[in-house]
């Protein structure tokens, strides 16, 4: 038995609800943007009226990690998975699956 993660040609199909994933991924990626970008810049959180006392019990000690994180993840990712969808690339609809739920 042989498995394949990577299919035989490069473009996948993509059936009609894939547009609401793509409307999805594009909506949480431009929204995540900016907070992460104030997370980072005001680590407190207080730019964003998050009270500190939320993480300063965590590992974090302020906002700064979740900020990169979602930046990076939540923001720059999805806009590349949604790209990735509109183009049909072939780990599209994995990194849907992966990103979806973060």
């Amino acid at each position: 038995m042989q498995f394949r993660l990577r299919p035989a040609t490069d473009r996948v199909e993509r059936p009609t609800w894939t547009w609401i994933a793509v409307a999805l991924e594009v909506f949480t990626g431009v929204a995540a943007i900016p907070v992460g970008l104030m997370l980072i810049t005001d680590p407190t959180g207080a730019s964003i009226g998050l009270p500190p006392e939320w993480i300063e019990g965590t590992v974090f000690g302020n906002y700064a990690i979740p900020g990169i994180y979602l930046l990076v993840v939540n923001g720059i990712g999805m806009l590349l998975v949604a790209a990735l969808t509109v183009l049909r690339h072939w780990i599209a609809p994995w990194l849907t699956g992966a990103l979806g739920p973060a």
